[in-house]
């Protein structure tokens, strides 16, 4: 396990003080100038008001990159948006009983997907290759996301082929709106 040195802060402080008594003996007194505390607590007031400026300069670094990338929001509609109509769709679609409309909700759900993760502005020819360019820290539901595109792409390269159920389509649909929560998307 790491150890961590011992900083003997007590000795540190007094081999400072001993160095300005031999600065001060230099100059003819035999104890610490009657200016070093002054000097020192300037010196202190001075890194403690650099290290709070600091401090505040990350904190609103973190909260502009967090409304950068976290804050992906659809420009809201009278009707309740676009994208939350098209979603409303898709679950419409996904609780049918109609095994083709379980399939078009998939790709629609992986449609709109993609359009988020173009939005965001991750880079890619397709949106494979944009998830591949997601990092993790960034986008915490990437499994689920990559999941749900892995069937979406078994459905479009096996078409009728695909057996997708009810329930299968029930829980892809929630990986979708899980993604689509993260970002506030839906």
């Amino acid at each position: 396990m790491f150890e961590a040195p011992f900083i003997n802060l007590e000795y540190l402080f007094n081999r400072l003080i001993l160095f300005f008594s031999t600065l001060g003996g230099l100059v003819g007194e035999g104890s610490v100038p009657e200016y070093v505390p002054a000097v020192l607590l300037v010196f202190s007031f001075f890194f403690i008001a650099g290290s709070a400026l600091v401090g505040y300069r990350i904190y609103e670094l973190r909260e502009k990159e967090r409304e950068r990338y976290r804050s992906v929001k659809v420009a809201e509609e009278p009707d309740g948006g676009e994208i939350y109509a098209r979603w409303k769709t898709i679950l419409t679609q996904a609780d049918s009983e109609n095994p083709s409309d379980w399939k078009l909700a998939i790709l629609e759900a992986d449609i709109i997907l993609d359009e988020m993760v173009v939005k965001i502005g991750y880079q890619g020819e397709n949106l494979g290759e944009r998830l591949k360019n997601v990092e993790i820290s960034d986008f915490t539901t990437l499994p689920s996301a990559w999941e749900a595109h892995k069937v979406r792409n078994r459905i479009a390269h096996e078409g009728d082929q695909f057996v997708l159920t009810g329930r299968d389509t029930r829980r892809v649909i929630g990986l979708y709106e899980k993604v689509f929560s993260e970002f506030k998307y839906i």
